[in-house]
């Protein structure tokens, strides 16, 4: 069990669309920044980028917009660029990756320049055609990294766990496995998210109907649902603890304040999850995204993004999450993967994820469901 002690700035989890146009090197001293070596490839790339003018992002951060202007200054700077980027921030990436896949079909430009999410929906826009397929290629940040034939690569790799509140789960009430969340005490509020995240995956490991029965145990204990970033509720003391929670770094970033806040990475389902950028076919300034993408794989920009969110890739030389992830190993923690490589192994369970969705947002009537209702009766009976 790793317990992180830092905590994140304030912020407005319940702020679904924050939009903040910024300039080049609005507020910032770009005299340090680093700069990109222009190959025949990258400058063909500027020279594009440059004609096109802007970068439109809708953008899911952790919480925290504090890395849009440094990024902002540090893209323009790296390439030797003045764009305009208009910053759409909306955490819900399901229904981003939807709204995507009605502008295909409306024969309409994407309304976003990059897209930001973990496997199963990169997965999901690959198969509706929605990406650029090899469109990352020959970028120099990206090389070695990207996956599915250069049309994803990784932004940042995540542990998954349970994080609780430090001043109401103490000593034997801190839960360090999954299952002895059916234990706890009555008295403690326990919170889950609406998207399944780390239960859709525990099918492969756990089998289907284990890992259903265990879904429907567990929301007879629930007390609410909430999204990614709002895990400030845990501070206010609305819950006591989010399992499976969105990240380790949520606690880092409540953590750096001194927010009461714990972390563990349960010994019977820990993953580590990646979240990967693409670029849509219809992409309205592709030039713009290729570039935009090979700099948040640069050094400075992922030292933003930890500084910010407190996470990043732990493939990219310096990462800081990838020395934590190696001290977890040491100490016993076994991580499960959730990358696009383990989205297409899961794929003979994908009825056993949408019900254990389903149980989650009290919807145990929904037809995924059919074929384990004996199961769930005798997980709830």
């Amino acid at each position: 069990m790793r317990t992180v002690r830092r905590r994140a700035p304030a912020f407005c989890a319940a702020a679904a669309a924050l939009v903040a146009s910024v300039a080049c090197g609005a507020n910032a001293d770009t005299g340090s920044l680093p700069t990109a070596q222009l190959s025949p490839q990258l400058q063909k790339l500027v020279d594009g980028a440059r004609a096109e003018g802007s970068l439109d992002l809708i953008f899911a951060t952790a919480g925290t917009d504090d890395e849009i202007q440094p990024w902002t200054s540090g893209f323009n700077h790296y390439y030797g660029l003045n764009l305009r980027v208009t910053f759409t921030q909306n955490p819900v990436m399901p229904s981003v990756a939807s709204t995507l896949i009605e502008e295909l079909h409306a024969k309409r430009a994407a309304n976003t320049d990059v897209y930001f999410g973990v496997a199963i929906f990169i997965a999901e826009l690959e198969n509706a055609g929605v990406l650029a397929s090899g469109g990352l290629a020959g970028l120099p940040n990206v090389a070695g990294h990207s996956e599915d034939s250069d049309t994803t690569v990784a932004l940042s790799t995540i542990p998954t766990g349970i994080t609780y509140n430090a001043d109401r789960v103490k000593g034997s009430a801190i839960p360090h496995t999954f299952k002895t969340l059916l234990s706890e005490a009555p008295s403690l509020h326990i919170a889950s998210e609406p998207y399944a995240g780390t239960l859709a995956g525990l099918p492969r490991y756990w089998g289907a109907d284990q890992t259903i029965a265990y879904t429907a145990a567990l929301s007879k204990h629930l007390t609410g649902l909430f999204g990614c970033g709002e895990e400030s509720r845990l501070v206010a003391g609305e819950f006591d603890i989010f399992a499976p929670d969105c990240g380790d770094n949520a606690a880092r970033r409540l953590q750096a304040q001194g927010a009461p806040i714990g972390e563990v990475l349960p010994t019977d389902g820990s993953f580590i999850t990646n979240t990967y950028l693409a670029i849509p076919a219809t992409a309205p300034h592709p030039n713009a995204a290729r570039l935009w993408v090979n700099y948040l794989l640069s050094r400075q920009a992922q030292d933003i993004l930890w500084k910010s969110d407190f996470m990043d890739s732990s493939a990219i030389s310096g990462s800081h999450i990838a020395p934590l992830i190696a001290q977890d190993e040491r100490n016993g923690v076994v991580f499960h993967h959730s990358d696009m490589a383990s989205v297409r192994l899961d794929a003979p369970f994908q009825a056993a994820q949408t019900c254990i969705q389903a149980i989650l947002n009290n919807q145990v009537n929904d037809p995924s469901c059919d074929a384990y209702r004996s199961v769930i009766a005798g997980a709830t009976g």
